[in-house]
């Protein structure tokens, strides 16, 4: 197996998922927030998806073409059903929390408009797709790859950097949240030798709070037509 091609590999992936999320911010679409409760076009929102999942789908396929089988299906094996349960019940938790949140949202003057349901199949569709492969990227292939050559720990510090910078238009709170989400995946994806604990903790998380985003617009929006 040649690890310089599979590094070169993985680089490349990440520093075009860098630019997807550089342009996607510029045009202010990066996020679905930013297109409930500000500027944002939903179509960059949507394209940002797609390619993201082109691009990483792409990776994963080469990566396991190329790659030393063992080690990459490791990650994304479920050893002990029971694992899959501990970030289900995180779910109902920060549901709750979500439920009981007061934070004041404001409606941007030219969003006052829903999404067709045509739009937000097609988020939550490539929504979840994209989560799923972006955790196999950065928990499966970046964490097991580089851990291959340096080791765990520092490999978890690397795959944290890497993290925190493709989110680094984030605010300094974002950041610090983004660095302790990470750290917490990569333990989880460590202690059970599987990225799906990772990816079932991520998707419960970003649901959630997407969902609860999707009620809210919509509540602000029955009472400014009531």
């Amino acid at each position: 197996m040649n690890y310089f091609i599979l590094y070169i590999l993985l680089a490349n992936a990440f520093i075009m998922l860098c630019y997807l999320t550089h342009n996607a911010d510029k045009a202010k679409s990066e996020r679905i927030q930013d297109v409930l409760f500000a500027e944002g076009d939903v179509a960059v929102l949507l394209l940002k998806q797609r390619q993201g999942v082109m691009i990483l789908t792409m990776t994963i396929l080469s990566f396991l073409f190329l790659g030393n089988k063992e080690t990459v299906f490791l990650a994304f094996m479920i050893n002990e059903p029971w694992q899959i349960l501990l970030p289900l019940l995180s779910l109902t938790a920060i549901t709750l929390i979500l439920m009981s949140s007061k934070t004041p949202l404001t409606l941007a003057h030219k969003t006052n408009e829903r999404l067709n349901s045509r739009q937000l199949s097609q988020f939550f569709f490539g929504r979840i797709c994209f989560i799923i492969l972006y955790e196999f990227f950065f928990r499966g292939l970046l964490l097991f790859s580089i851990a291959a050559a340096t080791g765990i720990y520092i490999s978890v510090m690397i795959n944290l950097l890497l993290y925190c910078f493709i989110h680094r238009h984030f605010t300094k709170t974002e950041i610090a949240g983004v660095a302790i989400f990470g750290t917490i995946q990569c333990i989880m994806t460590v202690v059970n030798h599987s990225v799906w604990p990772a990816v079932l903790l991520h998707l419960s998380i970003t649901l959630a709070v997407e969902m609860k985003l999707l009620f809210h617009k919509n509540k602000q929006l029955n009472l400014t037509t009531a």
